[in-house]
Order: C-alpha cells, then sequence, then structure tokens
C-alpha cells in the first residue's frame, strides 16, 4: 500500500515529504554525473583541437642551426646555415671530432668529406662551380694520393701521387686514350669546396 495515498494526512504528508527528498538528491546525482561527462567530453574536444593545433603549428619547422646530441648530451651533429651563405651538416663521434662534413656553398659547389681522428679529410667527393667531379682520397698524413676527375663534357681523367705529393702516374680520354707515366710533377692546390678550405690535389685540372 502506498503511504502517500493511506493513513492520516500527517502521515501522507510526511511520506510525500520523503519522496521529493529522494527525487531531489535522485536529481542531484543525476546532474553530478551530467557534469562529470560534459566535463570529460570538453576535455576530450580541447585535447584534440590542441593536437590539431600543434600539428598545423608543427608541419613547417624554422631555423637557423640545429644540434643533434645524444643521451649524455654530447652533440653529435649540427645542421645550419653559414654566415657565409653555405648550408652545412657535420657529424661527429662521440669525443666530438668531426668526422663527416657535407656543404653546399653560395656558388653552387658541394661537397662531402670524411674526415679521420686527426681532423684531416681523407676522402673528399666535389662538385666544382664549373660541374667537374671529382674525387680525391688521401693519406694519413693529410697528401692526396689518387684523384680521379670527370669534366662536364664527360671527359674522365685519373692521377696518383706518391708520398711526396709528386704524380706518378696519369691516365685521360681526352682526344682518345692515353697513359702518362713517370711525369714527376708536383701536385697544385685546388680547392674541392668539401668544407670552404683549400686542399692538396695530386692533379692538375685537366
Amino acid at each position: 500500500m502506498n503511504p502517500a495515498r493511506s493513513g492520516t494526512p500527517e502521515q501522507r504528508l510526511e511520506a510525500m515529504e520523503r519522496e521529493v527528498r529522494r527525487v531531489r538528491r535522485m536529481g542531484g546525482f543525476v546532474l553530478f554525473v551530467l557534469a562529470i561527462m560534459l566535463g570529460i567530453a570538453a576535455s576530450i574536444i580541447a585535447m584534440a583541437e590542441r593536437g590539431r593545433l600543434l600539428d598545423r603549428s608543427h608541419s613547417l619547422v624554422e631555423a637557423k642551426r640545429f644540434l643533434l646530441r645524444d643521451e649524455s648530451g654530447r652533440i653529435r651533429g649540427l645542421w645550419e646555415a653559414t654566415d657565409s651563405g653555405a648550408a652545412q651538416i657535420i657529424l661527429s663521434d662521440a669525443a666530438g671530432r668531426e668526422r663527416l662534413r657535407l656543404r653546399v656553398l653560395q656558388d653552387g659547389s658541394a661537397g662531402l668529406a670524411m674526415v679521420d681522428s686527426m681532423q684531416r679529410s681523407r676522402a673528399v667527393l666535389a662538385t666544382l662551380p664549373d660541374e667537374t667531379t671529382a674525387l680525391a682520397l688521401a693519406d694519413g698524413a693529410g697528401r692526396t694520393r689518387a684523384v680521379l676527375g670527370l669534366k662536364l663534357g664527360g671527359t674522365p681523367s685519373l692521377a696518383l701521387a706518391d708520398p711526396d705529393g709528386t704524380v706518378r702516374t696519369g691516365l685521360g680520354l681526352e682526344g682518345g686514350p692515353g697513359v702518362t707515366r713517370g711525369r714527376g710533377e708536383q701536385s697544385e692546390e685546388r680547392d674541392t669546396r668539401d668544407s670552404g678550405d683549400t686542399t692538396e690535389t695530386s692533379a692538375n685540372r685537366r
């Protein structure tokens, strides 16, 4: 039997008041749950929107210099635009010594140099402003001992030098095959533009 419909008027009034209080408590709980759900939904929307904004803002990153560090905080790589107008990437070993240099100069010359522990370029691959391509190999003293070149027109050349830098054997195909031996010519200096410095080569440019 429903006490709100039976008993004395006082009993019915008290039962109705209890029912109202129960409904209010239930309503408050429902509102509390709805508020939590709305808060979670708002947080999810905000995080999603923030992620989209970050994606949009990070789609383009601009800087003049980037550093690459290992887990110990040592600089292992450098990517930068220099004040002289060159763009370069330098990779170093764990001791901080440069071991690989990649540079493109303002005039379009490009060079890749592999460097030993004494900071001497041991192998250099370069393209010069006249679009001549050269591969130079050096010994432990930093003296160039072999140069393989290719001119813009496609003419190849090879020069081999002794430890003093004197060219002993040369090979070229300009106007037909030919071999030169024992020329005894001292190698001249040529800018291979691998790192913006002048390095010795073992052959005159043909």
